[in-house]
């Protein structure tokens, strides 16, 4: 081959699509193989009888595998392909006939041998014509690529050459995660699908985040159980802390003291009012305050003043000698004054003696007899 024919070689090749480079990559893996033999792919150029370097394959699902498709696998509808011999599956193609400047030249199948053809009245290539029928001796027959479209690992399926493109055309192995599922990338290897678990967290430390296969995320709030003394119980959503109102054990009965038992709830105990001989006591609801009701009994030396009865019997400390009478003075008012009907014997209050006539009424005051009040 001289240096005329390799030009014109390597610009058939360049109108398949591929660049100088590739092109004589191609020539140089099939050395003195003969135009007709060769089998041109867009991953790399491999002669008739020898292989080519192979070209990078595409990515699948994100991984480190190969894909078959774009993979050039037979010469495209728009090349005009022909068997020859008929029916041997291997196709021919006249489109790489370098310098056609007019008319169609389209491969003939003649005795089983391919060869280009003038399919139009005139057929101008490079500088000389030829006429419909006529042999174009300035054309080889090249031979199409017969590559079987397989799946280039468990990440593909369903290849198939499509004769329109003359390329491998393939469909991905598909897989529809459930709800909890995402991010999911086939294993080129298996053709398993590896998914990332869904991220549930909804910040808020009140729930319980899980996830549910078929419906996806779920959030259940915290459930807390609160004492018998605790109410209106809150959850914190950045601690998931409840905090809680103290429960109002009020009764509203001044008369009892309210406490709260975290077991039991709320306790009224009612307050004890001390006794009073010859009184009855009860608690006032409204005050908390003992309400006594006396009379003055048999013995207390009661006399009225102002017409109320009053008595000096139960002065504080005692009365260990003498006796402490009512004395009324010019008002009506009681006093309670040391009275030992002309004896000086002095009265005794608690430790202290007083003598017969002294007023004690700031230390042992009249009673009243009809309230047991000062």
């Amino acid at each position: 081959m001289d240096g005329e024919q390799f030009d014109s070689l390597v610009k058939r090749l360049c109108t398949t699509g591929l660049t100088r480079k590739e092109a004589l990559r191609g020539l140089a893996a099939g050395a003195a193989a003969a135009v007709s033999g060769l089998s041109l792919a867009r991953g790399g150029v491999a002669a008739k009888g020898k292989k080519g370097k192979k070209g990078k394959k595409g990515k699948t699902g994100g991984a480190s595998a190969q894909s078959t498709t774009g993979t050039v696998c037979a010469c495209a509808d728009n090349l005009s392909p022909k068997q020859c011999p008929a029916k041997s599956g291997i196709q021919y193609t006249c489109k790489l006939c370098d310098g056609i400047k007019q008319g169609s030249v389209q491969v003939e199948c003649k005795n089983g041998t391919p060869r280009c053809v003038c399919q139009s009245t005139k057929c101008v290539v490079g500088t000389t014509t030829y006429h419909s029928g006529d042999a174009v001796t300035a054309c080889s027959p090249e031979q199409c690529p017969n590559t079987t479209c397989t799946p280039a690992d468990a990440c593909e399926k369903n290849c198939v050459c499509d004769s329109a493109t003359g390329k491998c055309k393939c469909e991905p192995v598909t897989y529809t995660p459930n709800a909890c599922e995402v991010n999911c990338v086939c294993d080129p290897a298996t053709g398993n699908f590896h998914c990332d678990a869904r991220n549930c967290d909804d910040n808020d430390a009140c729930t319980i985040d899980s996830c549910d296969p078929d419906t996806g995320c779920k959030h259940k709030a915290t459930e807390y159980t609160p004492n018998a003394c605790e109410v209106n119980c809150v959850c914190d959503p950045a601690t998931g802390n409840f905090s809680c109102d103290a429960r109002n054990c009020d009764d509203n009965d001044a008369c009892t003291t309210d406490t709260c038992d975290p077991i039991t709830g709320c306790k009224h105990t009612p307050i004890t009012c001390a006794p009073r001989t010859g009184c009855t006591v009860v608690c006032n609801p409204n005050t908390g305050n003992c309400d006594y009701t006396c009379q003055c009994i048999e013995g207390e030396s009661a006399k009225t003043c102002g017409g109320t009865s009053y008595t000096c019997k139960r002065c504080p400390g005692g009365n260990n000698g003498g006796s402490v009478q009512v004395v009324c003075d010019a008002s009506g008012a009681p006093h309670c004054v040391c009275s030992n009907g002309g004896s000086n014997n002095p009265c005794t209050i608690g430790t202290t003696d007083y003598p017969n006539g002294t007023d004690v009424t700031g230390i042992c005051p009249p009673v009243n007899c009809a309230t047991g009040t000062v």
